[in-house]
């Protein structure tokens, strides 16, 4: 007991690991086939084989969803065949010959106190990667993406979750089967832990930009920076969301895009531009309005300015190239047409057929007044901005510096011409959003196009420093801002930190920091029998057992509940024993609860109440051993 949670930790990294490497191998495997044909084992080239494992192994997931076998033994099956695949490039690596400089990213070329702040990215890194492998799921991710992973491994196969999230369920998978695979072979916080790797390959591909933009060791700090303190982009690394993929997946995407218009042999970086592009747009469906103008620009960039630049006219993409791109794009979505084929029996669902609650996929977030003061206060709604399902915003700095690129633009030599693209691009990409969905203030809807200004941002810091590197003071100002940014940002790691002992030791309460629901719903997992129906009137059923999350309402069912003029009745018609009542968000319920004398009090924890409801002696369960009395996957029937 005294060592169960170091234990944990332990096997949590060591899965991690082995999992990650899994997906590289099978990445490498096939970019080779396809692509390289050649030993390539730059830090890029790696990158991208791990993006495209996770492509090539959410595709054999979604078969074993398919067929009911995603459990323990076909996981470490294919997770084997992955590193099997991968021995040639394993071998490889180990051979070559690592200095210290090849991985010092130019760390050593920077004065004492830029290396002073690397240390102190660094040591928040470390703590962002403890507080994924602590903490519970919380937000989105209680209600969704970890939830719905979590059904998917201890049930072994797709089918769609209950209730509210029926409809949802036809969304692509892009990290849900990977944490469902992480959760069968390992655990909670194999799962979670994996979105750091996928943030570490959108950073890299930041990084590579700047570089060819002209930045150096200064302006990868810089955008390491930006990141850390971007919440909306260190969040989703930590709670168990699955945002990071898509944007890692878009950056790729432009990289090799802007690659592709700066190389006279670009045919086969348009491969990689079709396969990235295609897994963003499948992975997040608001990056079809918003990634693909972007590289739409990127593309043509050269056609519309060939004045500047020294290449030929043959690093210029032709109208055929962009078509065959855009073919590459179409494979990624084979995985999410077949899912949804075998489980709603409607393959181009959300967007036709499959169950249906179109709402999602046409939202207004706000009224007209406050659509118009979000629109008025671009960019910095992006950074300032708190508002409603917002999902954390832009870091400060990329206000605090933006004055640095009028100042020193001149001064950026021909990177400026990149710069610009990558600027244009962005901004395509921003304004069809705006225009489209105005009231939507969440940068992850669009992350990968607007963390196309970091390198802009990044590059022109590092010229402001050195333009003006005899004045001090102002060095001093901009390492100040550097270092408030990432105190500001540290409060996601102080709860892990206080925590950290008890983890340890393996005496942490689960519900320490998780939400108010985890008590209630805990308390029911363990007392609960599998004939107990539960129905939860709110977003969030992480800690309910399997068993009492597949037998809680459907559809027909909770719009019942929600309509009725007297939902505790209800619930007995319907032989729901249990009631938990977001006091937030369903306070009729809970008021209606409150005043019945069939509903008893058993517990409450913030704005979340826990009843037993009384049922007549007579009354049979309606799902009786918990068995599934949800939406039924279509090759079941």
């Amino acid at each position: 007991m005294q060592t169960a949670g170091a234990i944990s930790a332990i096997w949590s990294v060591v899965t991690v690991l082995v999992y990650a490497f899994s997906c590289l191998g099978f990445g490498w495997r096939i970019a080779w086939a396809l692509v390289y044909r050649e030993d390539r084992t730059d830090g890029v080239d790696l990158t991208t084989a791990f993006l495209l494992g996770i492509v090539v192994n959410g595709a054999f997931l979604t078969l074993l969803g398919v067929i009911g076998r995603i459990c323990l033994m076909p996981v470490w099956i294919l997770t084997l065949a992955g590193l099997i695949v991968g021995l040639p490039m394993f071998w490889g690596l180990a051979k070559r010959h690592w200095s210290a400089s090849s991985v010092s990213l130019g760390l050593k070329q920077l004065p004492w106190s830029e290396r002073l702040l690397s240390g102190g990215v660094i040591i928040l890194s470390l703590g962002y990667v403890l507080t994924a492998l602590i903490t519970p799921p919380i937000g989105d991710a209680e209600a969704f993406y970890i939830n719905y992973a979590r059904l998917i491994s201890e049930t072994g196969k797709l089918t769609a979750m209950p209730a509210g999230f029926t409809f949802f369920s036809t969304i692509s998978l892009p990290g849900e089967l990977h944490f469902a695979a992480l959760m069968t072979i390992g655990d909670l916080g194999a799962a979670k832990l994996f979105a750091i790797p996928v943030a570490f390959a959108s950073a890299v591909f930041l990084s590579r930009i700047c570089s060819i933009c002209g930045g150096g060791p200064t302006s990868r700090l810089v955008l390491a920076v930006i990141l850390l303190s971007s919440s909306t982009f260190m969040f989703y690394a930590i709670d168990g969301k699955v945002d990071l993929f898509a944007a890692a997946f878009g950056l790729a995407a432009v990289y090799w895009a802007l690659l592709a218009t700066l190389e006279k042999r670009h045919a086969r970086m348009l491969v990689w531009v079709g396969l990235m592009s295609g897994a963003a747009t499948v992975s997040k469906f608001s990056y079809l309005p918003t990634l693909v103008p972007t590289l739409f620009v990127l593309l043509i960039w050269r056609n519309l300015d060939g004045r500047h630049g020294t290449l030929s006219r043959a690093s210029v993409v032709t109208g055929m190239e962009i078509l065959r791109t855009s073919v590459w794009a179409t494979l990624p979505w084979v995985p999410h047409l077949v899912k949804n084929a075998a489980v709603f029996g409607a393959p181009l669902a959300p967007f036709i057929g499959g169950p249906q609650d179109g709402a999602w996929l046409n939202q207004v977030w706000f009224a007209p007044d406050v659509t118009n003061w979000i629109l008025a206060t671009y960019p910095f709604a992006l950074v300032f901005g708190r508002y409603p399902m917002m999902g954390g915003s832009l870091s400060f700095v990329m206000l605090a510096f933006a004055p640095f690129i009028w100042l020193v633009w001149k001064e950026l030599g021909e990177g400026r011409q990149l710069l610009r693209r990558l600027a244009y691009a962005g901004f395509a990409g921003l304004v069809i959003w705006v225009a489209l969905r105005p009231s939507i203030i969440a940068p992850r809807y669009f992350l990968a196009t607007v963390l196309l200004f970091v390198p802009v941002l990044a590059v022109a810091t590092e010229h402001f420093l050195r333009r003006f590197s005899a004045y001090g003071v102002l060095r001093f100002g901009v390492i100040c801002v550097m270092w408030a940014a990432l105190a500001g940002s540290s409060w996601h790691v102080l709860p892990t930190l206080r925590a950290l002992p008890a983890y340890a030791v393996g005496t942490l309460d689960q519900c320490a920091m998780a939400s108010d629901y985890c008590a209630p719903q805990r308390l029911l997992a363990e007392k609960g029998t599998p004939q107990d129906r539960v129905f939860v009137a709110g977003y969030y059923t992480y800690w309910l057992r399997t068993d009492q999350l597949l037998c809680g309402p459907n559809l027909d069912e909770a719009k019942s509940v929600h309509e009725a003029n007297a939902p505790v009745n209800r619930l007995q018609a319907l032989g729901f024993r249990y009631l938990v009542a977001d006091g937030s968000s369903h306070d009729q319920i809970l008021r209606a609860a409150a005043a019945n004398q069939d509903a008893t009090l058993l517990m409450q924890t913030g704005q979340i109440y826990l009843f037993e409801i009384e049922l007549p002696e007579d009354s049979k369960p309606i799902c009786p051993g918990g068995r599934p009395n949800t939406w039924s996957p279509a090759w079941a029937n």
